[in-house]
Order: structure tokens, then sequence, then C-alpha cells
């Protein structure tokens, strides 16, 4: 009996160790598929955070293909969401905006793996160094009386249609922009005497018959100029309607005599660039050329000595046109004519420029969007010889001089459309300046690139659906074949200004593949055509295109950063 006891005791222990058994065995099992969960699920976040960075290395890599995009004249479309631009394991596309004050914004989105990101980048294109300053003198800048400094931008229309009568003569009323890195002085301390000629027409007046005449009929603005000055309406006091950038720790000298718009130092001394020396394939025949009756150049790249334009002789220059001489030299009574209706004007001089006074200087078209001359004098090895540049012409000039080791004064008989820039400015009793704003943007003759203003990341929220996808599996259950990197902007076909390996000017419309591009000696201008508006945008000087090392440093930035 105590036997039997004993067994049905025993028998309850082994039944409650089994139940035992099973809850630990259970609790391990749920502890360890717990812990596979959590490992699992640490796993699928590290996996996440990786796709996410790797986008984010995608999407900024999209952005710098971008702006070499934009540096070449296009407008920074890569792609679209629906046809994406294939990299490596993921895909990325970029859309564009152009701003108003002409920057463009640029928003670049990736997607790898389940990760996704998203960046924006606002820049301003290819900024033009001496276009971007204005009228500027690096040791500074001399203003005389009765001078008249405004702005227009020449890619919306011509000055006439921007400018009005409010202050009692034909100007826009702003877009001025003069500036130093040391101090400005508007000399103003006496105003133009009441009732006597104002000084534009006192140097017409001086002129003969013949002289007048000329003029008269090669600048239309003249006429308009003598017209003011006999109803009494040419402004008698200066007016720099725009902005004054004096440098840093300096000031504007003014006597108050004066409408002067706005102040605004600048923060840091501007760095004046290096210009692109052209390299010229042909030579002009002589050594020295007297021109004493006619003679034009057009649609060439050549090299020569010096260029003397004497009384009655003319120089006509036709762009595109690319002319590299040690000296130039129109005298009185000489006329030089800068045709710029199909294509720019680049004019390197090594030693000196002399307009004298008499000399007529034409820009045909001033007022038209077109591709200006630009005037670049070498500065001296003596740096004590900063006289080297005389400019006295008559006339209408549109375009940039730039002669960083030269004094420049811009005479009173000379209406000037552009910018210009020396290591001392002053501008001549009578003148009238207007800067173009389009010349803030272009690669002509010196090395620019696209310049960053606002770099973001944008949250935004994002299918979940579609992110869950490996993004090239979900392209292709979709029957859709990625873009190339390569060959992924929205414009293909361009319009293209060049120099062949002979010197020679040419012109291609079409694709550009790498065998045209390296039959290209020196692009001159590229303008690229817009899918979405079937127009042609701004032809610019794409960086890169000149020899310089520009754009494979930006390739390697572009390599290092993927």
């Amino acid at each position: 009996m105590r036997n039997g006891k004993h067994r049905l005791i025993s028998d309850s222990r082994r039944g409650s160790a089994l139940i035992a058994s099973l809850f630990a065995v259970i609790f391990i099992a749920s502890l360890g598929a717990y812990l596979v969960e959590i490992q699992s699920a640490f796993a699928r976040r590290q996996c996440a955070s990786i796709d996410r960075k790797r986008a984010l290395y995608l999407a900024e890599a999209g952005l710098a293909e971008s702006v070499l995009a934009v540096s070449q004249g296009r407008s920074g479309r890569l792609g679209d969401e629906e046809t994406p631009v294939r990299f490596h394991q993921g895909i990325y596309w970029v859309e564009s905006e152009r701003l108003a004050d002409g920057c463009v914004t640029l928003t670049s989105r990736a997607r790898v793996g389940v990760g996704n990101f998203a960046v924006r980048l606002i820049v301003r294109p290819n900024v033009h160094h001496v276009g971007n300053a204005g009228f500027f003198g690096a040791e500074g800048v001399v203003i005389g009386d009765a001078v008249v400094i405004d702005g227009y931008n020449s890619e919306l229309g011509t000055y006439a249609a921007q400018s009005n009568w409010v202050l009692g003569f034909p100007t826009t009323g702003g877009g001025a922009l003069v500036r130093s890195d040391r101090g400005i002085v508007v000399d103003d301390s006496v105003t133009w005497p009441s009732g006597s000629l104002d000084p534009y027409a006192s140097l017409v007046s001086g002129l003969s018959s013949e002289q007048q005449e000329q003029l008269l009929l090669e600048d239309p603005s003249n006429f308009l100029r003598l017209r003011l000055s006999e109803a009494s309406l040419a402004p008698s006091l200066t007016h720099v309607l725009g902005v004054l950038r004096p440098g840093p720790g300096h000031n504007v000298e003014t006597s108050g005599n004066s409408t002067l718009l706005e102040l605004n130092p600048s923060e840091k001394e501007l760095q004046l660039p290096d210009v692109l020396q052209p390299s010229t394939r042909r030579d002009l025949p002589e050594e020295t050329i007297v021109v004493d009756t006619f003679m034009e150049l057009a649609n060439v790249s050549v090299r020569g000595g010096t260029l003397l334009v004497r009384p009655g002789g003319e120089l006509v220059l036709s762009g595109p046109l690319v002319l590299r001489l040690d000296e130039l030299g129109v005298q009185s009574g000489g006329t030089l004519r800068l045709d710029d209706e199909d294509g720019p004007i680049h004019l390197h001089i090594d030693e000196g420029l002399e307009l004298a006074a008499g000399s007529l200087v034409v820009s045909v078209g001033a007022d038209a969007p077109h591709g200006g001359t630009f005037v670049f004098v070498e500065p001296a090895l003596d740096p004590t010889l900063d006289n080297r540049v005389r400019v006295d012409a008559l006339g209408v000039f549109r375009g940039v001089i730039y002669a960083p080791g030269d004094r420049l004064e811009l005479p009173t008989g000379l209406r000037y459309f552009g910018a210009a820039a020396a290591k001392h400015l002053t501008v001549a009793d009578g003148a009238w300046l207007t800067f173009d704003e389009a010349l803030r943007i272009g690669g002509a003759g010196m090395p620019v690139l696209p310049r960053q203003q606002v770099w973001q990341i944008l949250m935004e929220a994002v299918d979940p659906v579609r992110v869950g996808f490996d993004p090239l599996a979900d392209l292709a259950r979709r029957g859709v074949t990625p873009l190339n990197w390569s060959n992924a902007s929205a414009e293909q076909i361009a319009i293209a200004e060049y120099l062949d390996g002979d010197g020679l000017m040419q012109s291609y419309t079409g694709t550009l593949d790498e065998a045209q591009v390296t039959a290209m000696d020196r692009v001159i201008s590229l303008s690229w055509l817009d899918p979405a508006s079937d127009t042609y945008q701004r032809p610019l000087r794409p960086p890169g295109m000149d020899p310089d090392d520009l754009i494979e440093a930006f390739r390697d930035q572009v390599r290092a950063e993927r």
C-alpha cells in the first residue's frame, strides 16, 4: 500500500517536471524568436540606413552632373520620375527651374534599394567675374560731373524699351553697379554751370561738320543726346542710379550734389581673374598693318602685331572673331566698327590700346542681345607702366573692357553699354554708362563655373509602396529602360560656333558627339535646344572648351563625390 502511494507521487513529480521543461522550452524558443526578430529589424534598419546614405550620395552625384550641365549652357534637367537616370545600383532624376534673378534651382531625387533622398541646390550659372563687378576700379573709382550711370538687361529687350522719362531724361532709373576695392569719389563739388553746354554737347560742337554728320549717322543715340542738350534736358548733376560698393573699410566721398540710390560696401576684395589666352592658328600678313581706307576681319582667329587706323580709314571687326594683337590704334578721323550681329568679338591686346580723340567707335546693334565685344589688355611686366590704355573715342560701345594692370578713363563721347574693370577707373564729365545685367553670366574670355548659392535637404513624403520596391526591379517590372548618366540631359541638340584646327570659324547644328567636339579647337558659343519650349537657350562659352583645366577639375570632383 505504501509502495503504491509512493509510485503515484513519483509519477506526479515526473509529470510536473515535464510541464516545467515544456514551459522552459517554449520560453527559450519565444526568446530566441524575439531576438531573431530584433536582429532582423535591426538588420532592416541598418540596411535602410545604408540605402538612404547611398541615396544621398547618389542625389549629390546627380546634382554635380546637373551643375556640370548648367556650366555647359543647358537647363540642368536630368531624366524624370517616370524615366530616371541609372547609376550603379540606384536611380536619380534632377528637376530644374530658372528664377527671376537668373539663378537656377536644381532638385535631385535618388533611390537606392529601400532608401530615398532629395537635395536641392540653387546656383548662379557661369558667373563672369568682370561682368558681375559692373564698373570696377581695383585701386579706386572717380566719377565726374553730369555723369549718368544706370543699368538694363539686354536679354529682356532694348534699352529704349526698358527706359522712361521719369527723371526728365530717358533712363531705366536703376540697375547701376559701381564697385572698387578702395574708395569711390563722386567729384560733384560744382554742378555744371546753368545755361552752358553740357560736357557732351561741348565735345561734339568742337568736331568738324563732316565728323558730326558721320557721328549722327553711325550712332543714333547721339542724336537723342544732342536734342536733350538743345532742350536743356541733359542732366547737370551726376546720377548713379543703382549700387555703389566701395571696398572693405572704405567709403564714398561726395559733396551731396548728386543722386546716389544705394550704398552697399563690399565685405571682401574682388580677385581679378586671369584671361584665357587664345590659341590662334593664323597670322596677319604683316607685323604692322596701316588701314588708310577699308579693312575687315571676320569669322576667324588670327594673331598680329600692330593695327593702326589712320584718318579716313575704317577697320571692321565682325564676330564671331578672335583677334590677338600687340597694339591697336585708331587715330582722329579713323573709324572702328564692331559688328557682333552674328557672334562675339574677343580682342586680346598685349601692349597698348589707343582710341584717339576724334576717332569713332561703333558697336552695330548695341541695343540687341548679341555677342558683344570683349577687350582684354594684358598687364605690363612693369607695374608702373599703367597708362597704356587710352579711350577718347566718340560713338557707342557694347561689351567689356578689361585692363587689370592699367588706368582706364571712360570718355564723355562714348555711349557705353556693358561693364569695365581696370586698375583705376575714371568716368569723365558728361559720360553716360549703362551696366548690362546680362553680362553677369557667361564665360567669355575667362574661366568660370556656376556659383553655389544655397544647398538644402528636402524632407518629402514618399509613396511607401514605391519605396518598398528595389527601384531597378520596379523599372524592369514596368518595362521602363532608365537613361544612362552620360547622356541624360534634356538638351541634346546644339548650335555651336567654333574654330577648327586651321583657325577658321565654323558652325554646327545637331547632337554633339565625341568626334564633333574633338574637331572644335576653340568653342566661341554654344546654344542648346530646349525640347520643352522648342527654342534655343542663351549662347554661352562653356568652361573647358578653351585650353583650361576647369572641366577636368570639375569632373574629378564629381567622381570623388560618387
